[in-house]
């Protein structure tokens, strides 16, 4: 499994975030901060409970940072710069979006910096 490409890299990671989601879960949000010597997460996921949806905090998988250095140096051959962030936004219906970060990480900002879905979580 060492040549695989930058979908199958993203599609390897989703199977790893969705399987970290409770059942039923509808919206997934993967924020992944990154430089050559740290990283952190901020994942989290929306599901509906007796008709009201809320922000949970996801699990992050063992290898999930393995594959997220793997998706940054696959996205940086041909002498692309790195990505310092990477969102990656996921339904349940299948459709997902990825966008990618190149400034340097706020490492300090990142403890204040709230849910992924803040349309949301305001609301309880």
């Amino acid at each position: 499994m060492d040549k695989i490409d930058q979908f199958q890299i993203i599609q390897e990671i989703a199977n790893r975030a969705i399987s970290a989601a409770a059942p039923g879960w509808h919206e997934l949000m993967i924020n992944y901060y990154v430089d050559s010597d740290q990283s952190e997460f901020g994942n989290s996921y929306l599901i509906t409970q007796d008709g009201v949806t809320r922000e949970k905090s996801l699990p992050v998988a063992p290898d999930m940072d393995v594959w997220m250095r793997r998706l940054r140096t696959e996205l940086a051959k041909g002498g692309q710069q790195p990505f310092t962030k990477c969102k990656l936004h996921l339904h349940a219906d299948g459709k997902f979006d990825a966008s990618y970060g190149y400034d340097p990480v706020d490492w300090d900002g990142l403890l204040t910096a709230g849910w992924n879905f803040p349309s949301i979580t305001s609301l309880h």
